[in-house]
Formats: C-alpha cells, sequence, structure tokens
C-alpha cells in the first residue's frame, strides 16, 4: 500500500489522543488518559492552552465557528464548550451509549457509534 506525503507531524501533547478538531487557526485535541482538552498551534505542536475534559473519556470534538463540541464515551453526552474558558455551556445525551466521533457541518452535529456502526445527525439546539 502507497502511502502520501506527510507534511508534518509532531508528538501528542499526551498519550492517548482521541477527537481532533480545527478551528481555522488552531487544533484541539483531547485525550483520553489526561482527560484533557489542549489547543495545540498546528505550525508548532506547542500547547496554546488547555483544560480538563468534563468527563472521563473524552473523544470526538466538533469547532461550529464559536463553540467547541464535545462527545465523551463515559458520560455518553455531547457538550457544547466555551473554547476562551472551557467552561461547558451546556450538554445533552448522545443519541448511543457509545460515542466516539463528532464533526458538525455549518448546521447540525454528526456523531458516530462504535458499538453499532450508526452515524446520527443531531440538532445542536434541540440534542
Amino acid at each position: 500500500m502507497a502511502l502520501g506525503t506527510v507534511i508534518r507531524s509532531f508528538a501528542s501533547p499526551s498519550g492517548d489522543p482521541a477527537g481532533l478538531a480545527f478551528d481555522g487557526r488552531t487544533l484541539w485535541n483531547a485525550d483520553q488518559i489526561e482527560n484533557t482538552i489542549y489547543q495545540i498551534d498546528p505550525e508548532t505542536g506547542r500547547v496554546i492552552r488547555s483544560f480538563a475534559s468534563p468527563s472521563t473519556n473524552p473523544r470526538g470534538l466538533a469547532f461550529d465557528g464559536r463553540f467547541l463540541w464535545h462527545v465523551d464515551k463515559a458520560a455518553t453526552l455531547i457538550y457544547q464548550i466555551d473554547p476562551e474558558t472551557g467552561r461547558v455551556i451546556r450538554s445533552f445525551a448522545s443519541p448511543d451509549s457509545y460515542p466516539d466521533g463528532l464533526t458538525f457541518d455549518g448546521r447540525t452535529l454528526w456523531t458516530t457509534s462504535s458499538a453499532f456502526n450508526l452515524i446520527f445527525q443531531v440538532d445542536p439546539a434541540t440534542g
């Protein structure tokens, strides 16, 4: 199998990176061992800021242009987070008991279920 060209790489800030999102300027990385969410400079790999994950098994991350969204496998919740402070604005139940990935399409959130091989489209306003 042929590999593509790797443009850049750097070490993850911690031992078990799970979720990854881009906010148009920086990367956001959720780590399962440290239960921490990191903001990272994509040019240097330097950690800009970090804050504790709202629960104990952080997974998917998404950015909607203003807020960071985060899904946690242990809590089975989707969190809306202020990226400047790390404060949870609100949360709602994931549509699945084993959520993994998360993305934002400009209007809705999408999350994956690794246990049931499903993809869910979720209205972020109502959960």
